[in-house]
């Protein structure tokens, strides 16, 4: 898979021989970032999601993107389970 570098959040992570590596935790698989965010305080995560949220808005920005809601799932806001208000 191709390194996209798209958080510029960076990790130390182990590559496929073991050595450990500088990368943007979006390039990390799935396993390395959870056993990463596992030992992260709560403002620590917090602070990363609010990063995640600006790359995501920078992203629908630049390609133009917006999401189509599933009209019998979700009201616009958020998932129909309450959650959000």
């Amino acid at each position: 898979m191709k390194e996209r570098k798209l958080t510029g959040v960076y990790v130390r992570a182990q590559d496929e021989d073991g050595n450990w590596v500088s990368k943007d935790i979006s390039d990390c698989s799935e396993t390395q970032q959870r056993l990463f965010l596992d030992k992260q305080s709560k403002t620590w995560v917090i602070e990363f999601c609010l990063i995640m949220l600006r790359v995501l808005r920078e992203l629908g920005e630049t390609l133009d993107l917006e999401r189509i809601p599933q009209q019998s799932k979700e009201k616009e806001g958020g998932p129909s389970d309450g959650r959000f208000t």
